[in-house]
């Protein structure tokens, strides 16, 4: 079993270093301009590495919205239209991730 999947870590490169990223902590992950962009409560680490890749490495709590956005769905605040808000970013839907994003939440009503 990895680190990942056991522990719910993930080591990522930023710059020189390997920062350490609870999964449990990661709001969401944005593609930026040739890098990922790690979003949480404390901190904002920029990577090397393709959507793509991550996207099958990750566990069902995080589902990918757009073709550049993966969100933790334990981590959402709310669905507005077609907008995501997480801790008070406002994310684009797409008309493909919000259907895969309403194929893994619950919803009553």
């Amino acid at each position: 079993m990895s680190l990942l999947h056991k522990y719910r870590i993930l080591f990522v490169k930023d710059k020189k270093d390997f920062k350490r990223i609870r999964l449990d902590d990661v709001l969401y992950i944005k593609h930026g301009e040739r890098t990922l962009i790690f979003m949480n409560n404390e901190q904002v680490i920029e990577t090397c590495y393709t959507l793509r890749s991550l996207e099958f490495k990750l566990d069902t709590r995080f589902v990918r919205i757009n073709h550049s956005t993966i969100v933790n769905i334990s981590r959402m605040d709310y669905i507005h239209k077609n907008n995501v808000i997480i801790d008070g970013a406002k994310l684009e839907l797409s008309m493909s991730g919000k259907t895969n994003l309403l194929k893994k939440i619950h919803v009553l009503g």
